[in-house]
């Protein structure tokens, strides 16, 4: 390429197209807000589940002292009283901490 110098800029021309059709293209205006919104609609559905989840997991958890005589006896958990609510409870804060944590992994995944 020293010795031929109209060699070395047909090289030189042809690496600049190589490189501009690498190069990647504007993308479009409206990506950004839709990308903004996107995160804060998902944000906010993983608040929402975050709550819910902690009141179905706390509801299914409940416990109750009762007192004999003035004396208090230990506590006593609900869900020995009726299993099957405790499993209607159980069920939807699971599926709601799934959910959350879905959402959270989602959100943190980060493109290339």
């Amino acid at each position: 390429m020293k010795q031929d110098a109209e060699f070395a800029q047909r090289v030189r021309r042809q690496w600049a197209e190589s490189f501009a059709k690498l190069a990647p293209s504007a993308p479009p205006p409206e990506l950004e807000l839709r990308s903004l919104r996107r995160t804060h609609h998902l944000l906010a559905l993983q608040k929402w589940l975050f709550g819910i989840g902690i009141g179905f997991f706390a509801t299914a958890l409940s416990f109750r002292f009762s007192s004999v005589g003035g004396h208090i006896r230990g506590p006593h958990f609900l869900f020995f009283d009726d299993p099957l609510a405790f499993v209607g409870c159980i069920a939807p804060g699971l599926a709601c901490w799934i959910a959350y944590f879905i959402i959270r992994r989602r959100l943190r995944a980060t493109a290339p």
